[in-house]
């Protein structure tokens, strides 16, 4: 009622049956190290194989290993795509309209856009979320999402029923 008197609820909008409703603030919100870890390892093993590709094809220039797959070292190589691809830009409008069987440095163009896509929205962003998680974790296993001085603790009953 007092809710009532104050205007914060209305009459149609109440509903008692007795249901349970666990907050969802925390709920999933914690950052696991061995996760982090494992994923991070199966990142960089990518970006070095999509590295040694570009190397082999020469489109980028060698760079140190340690560089290669942290996530500066992937937007410089993305840095060398974007001018390898102006490059060709400028080659493909001095071409001749038509050329049968289509143009190698249009297919070598459409081949390097699409490494700078992934590299852009997928490897990038992905590099440096797990190093930030990284620096975050300073010798813990977890950390919260929400309160990064916060770890995970273990109730009797959580949401996955792992207790």
């Amino acid at each position: 009622m007092a809710l009532k008197d104050h205007g914060l609820i209305q009459n149609d909008a109440v509903f008692i049956d007795g249901t349970k409703v666990e907050a969802d603030a925390n709920k999933y919100s914690f950052t696991w190290r061995r996760a982090v870890e494992k994923y991070h390892a199966k990142l960089r093993e990518k970006t070095s194989k999509l590295y040694e590709e570009l190397v082999e094809k020469q489109v980028v220039q060698e760079m140190a290993p340690e560089l290669v797959t942290s996530a500066e070292g992937m937007e410089v190589m993305e840095q060398e795509l974007a001018e390898k691809i102006t490059k060709l830009d400028e080659e493909i409008e001095q071409e001749p309209k038509i050329i049968k069987g289509g143009s190698a440095r249009k297919r070598r163009r459409r081949f390097l856009k699409k490494l700078r896509h992934q590299l852009s929205n997928n490897l990038i962003p992905r590099a440096q979320k797990y190093e930030r998680a990284e620096n975050i974790f300073q010798g813990r296993n977890s950390y919260s999402k929400t309160d990064h001085d916060a770890t995970f603790m273990c109730m009797k009953e959580d949401p996955m029923m792992n207790r």
